[in-house]
Parts: C-alpha cells; structure tokens; sequence
C-alpha cells in the first residue's frame, strides 16, 4: 500500500448529489480491478481517509470514481469544493473485491455500488477480452437517480457475452423497464460461476443467504458493502 499526490483532471455531476472524478494515475500505480484507494480529506491539521472504489479499469490511464455526497459530511463538502487542477494524496490499492478466476460472472449492484462492479467488468470485457457471459442486475429506486444507461448500452453492443437488467423498486408509472428490488431479479447460476455484489447491507446479505441456500458455495460469492 502506498501513498501518492495526484491531480483532478475531470470533475462532473452525474446528479446533484453523485459526482464523477477523474484522478492522474500515479507513476507505477497498480491495482486490480474491484479494488479501493482512500482519499486524504483534510480536517484540520489532519487527514480523516475515506474509502472509494475505483470504477475505471486498470488498463485506463486514469482513475475514475463515482462518489456519492453525504450532505454535511467532511469529505463530500470536501469533494463539493475541489476543482480540476488541484491536489489530491491518496493511499492504496487495498481490498480482495477482485476476479481471480476464468468463470462467467453474474453481478449485482444498486446504486453507487457499481463502481467496483464497473472496473470487474470492464476489466474482462475491454481488457483481458473475455467470452464467458457477463451478467449485471443494477437497482436504484427512482429513474432520476439513474446513470451510466449510455455506457451499459454501448457494451452491450460491443460485446454479445454482456447483459444487464435495470430495474426501479420505486418506478412511477411512467417506467417502462423492469420493476421491483434486484432480489426480484436474480438469475439461477451454474456451479462454476462467480456472483458479485455490491451496494447497501440488507441487499448484499439479502442476495448472498439467497445463493447459498441455493447451494452457491461461499467461495464463489463476493461482496462488498457500501
């Protein structure tokens, strides 16, 4: 684990309480997709770490992440405030969130939680070019809180072995896709594939008891918690 000094290159909204940052690669930075840097906020004549998940994978020439506000929090006033062009010490990579063997892949995430879902998958399919299949169930409650649509899209052009279902557990009557939580939507999986999850605690422990008393085994079912 290391400690680097990086710059803003790209800061954007997503929605008013979402951000996406794009950060300089540091020199001989290394990390496997799904894993995590923490970011340095300054508090004081100190730093408070908080935890991000890189979402961009490790082939690209910058890191990406998707950061979600928290109003009156240290780092989100912090995140607010940055602009393109300054300073940033991160430490890291850390965190075993990581694909480590050849498998077909079944993920699930609800909001935010796709950003180390993002690198894993990204990271098969861009980089290492991989034919087995990809499946992604990604939740929010709401269609303005929807984003990344035009990303998932273009991969699921470029690459037959990728899907994706988009569902609402609090859709208006306007939505026309899929509706309900993903723990509606969890496809059957075979005995050698791999399940990710990564969002809220009652989802990710909801999704996890539902595979194992399935007859998953543990080791093919990961997860991280935000």
């Amino acid at each position: 684990m290391n400690n680097n000094t990086t710059i803003i290159l790209k800061k954007h909204f997503l929605c008013p309480d979402l951000i996406e940052l794009h950060i300089q690669k540091p020199t001989d930075f290394t990390f496997l997709a799904g894993q995590f840097v923490q970011f340095m906020i300054p508090d004081g004549e100190n730093t408070a770490p908080r935890s991000y998940s890189i979402t961009s994978p490790p082939s690209q020439h910058e890191l990406v992440f998707v950061i979600k506000l928290i109003p009156g929090g240290k780092a989100g006033e912090y995140l607010k405030t940055i602009e393109v062009g300054d300073s940033l010490d991160i430490r890291g990579p850390l965190g075993h969130f990581v694909h480590k063997e050849p498998s077909s892949m079944t993920c699930i995430a609800t909001g935010v939680g796709i950003t180390p879902i993002m690198s894993l998958i990204e990271d098969e399919l861009v980089t290492k070019k991989t034919n087995t299949p990809i499946r992604l169930i990604f939740g929010f409650r709401h269609a303005e809180n929807i984003f990344w649509i035009e990303k998932l899209d273009k991969l699921t052009k470029q690459y037959s072995n990728f899907s994706y279902t988009l569902t609402l557990s609090q859709a208006d009557d306007a939505w026309t896709g899929a509706r309900g939580r993903v723990t509606e939507h969890l496809p059957e999986v075979d005995e050698s594939e791999h399940i990710y999850i990564c969002g809220n605690p009652h989802m990710v422990k909801d999704v996890r008891d539902r595979y194992l008393e399935q007859g998953v085994e543990s080791k093919q079912v990961h997860f991280e918690i935000f």
